[in-house]
């Protein structure tokens, strides 16, 4: 059965329909654009799978820079926003001492983080 979901990513104003098949196993699911319900003015000029595809990557991408945070930092706060230019900025707070070099070793240097 094909469902259709509403998607408001925490990551911009846009708001995306997307369907997928519960017929599928979780792990063989595509999440398949049916509309954009409204673009944000950070992704305006992107339009249909370009569009879909940029917001997914951001969510995605914070969210996965975050999860590996707390892979080596359980106890971390993680507040997020973007720059001027979209990059990611993670500013980092933890009980632990932090070491910036480590986290961008586990996380890449797409991202700018801070120890707050």
């Amino acid at each position: 059965m094909i469902n259709v979901t509403r998607w408001h990513p925490d990551t911009c104003d846009c708001i995306i329909d997307y369907s997928w098949d519960t017929d599928l196993p979780a792990d063989q699911r595509v999440h398949i654009l049916s509309q954009t319900v409204r673009k944000c003015e950070v992704h305006q000029d992107l339009d249909g799978t370009d569009h879909y595809a940029a917001v997914r990557k951001e969510n995605m991408s914070k969210n996965i820079y975050i999860s590996a945070i707390k892979d080596v930092y359980a106890d971390a706060n993680v507040d997020w926003s973007f720059d001027d230019k979209r990059k990611l900025v993670l500013d980092v707070k933890s009980a632990s001492t932090i070491d910036v070099a480590i986290l961008m070793d586990k996380i890449g240097a797409d991202v700018k983080i801070n120890v707050v």
